[in-house]
């Protein structure tokens, strides 16, 4: 990796990546607007006596905005660093938090037929799971990208994490 690179990655850095908040890239990269709005979605099929589970919740951003109640949601997140924070944030409003592990696909710890909706927003998951912990006529809202979306950026990032570099 040239010198360059190398420092604005070091830049990058100090900016810390927790959750879903990359406001510090405004105006330096662009993105094609959705043909739907995933969070209007949401709502639309959410009410107030429902039981949540928002998988992959990243540091909840997305959630807060569905002002859906406390005791009522829960979330899981693999990253570590998004965990921490959401010990510091949501937890402390009651909203359960499960931190998982790297195979978080294969593992939602919540009772099953407990969950009136899991929304996921980009998180991997196993279709199984996801029925077996919804109520009947629970809903499963998703937005996922294709499995090779940012695939050579990925593991471009990866290999900075390794200490490889290619």
């Amino acid at each position: 990796m040239n010198k360059e690179k190398l420092n604005l990655w070091h830049q990058e850095e100090q900016c810390g990546i927790t959750g879903w908040d990359f406001s510090h890239l405004d105006g330096r990269w662009q993105n094609e607007l959705l043909p739907w709005n995933y969070r209007k979605l949401v709502l639309s099929y959410l009410k107030s006596d429902m039981q949540l589970l928002d998988m992959g919740t990243g540091g909840g951003e997305l959630l807060k905005t569905f002002h859906h109640a406390s005791n009522r949601t829960q979330v899981t997140e693999a990253w570590q660093p998004n965990n921490n924070l959401l010990k510091h944030t949501i937890a402390k409003q009651g909203i359960k938090v499960h931190a998982l592990s790297a195979k978080y696909e294969d593992a939602l710890p919540v009772k099953n037929d407990s969950l009136n909706m899991i929304t996921n927003s980009h998180a991997a998951f196993n279709p199984k799971l996801i029925k077996d912990k919804l109520k009947t006529g629970g809903y499963f809202i998703s937005q996922q990208v294709g499995a090779l979306n940012n695939y050579s950026l990925s593991r471009f990032f990866d290999s900075l994490c390794s200490g490889i570099s290619r």
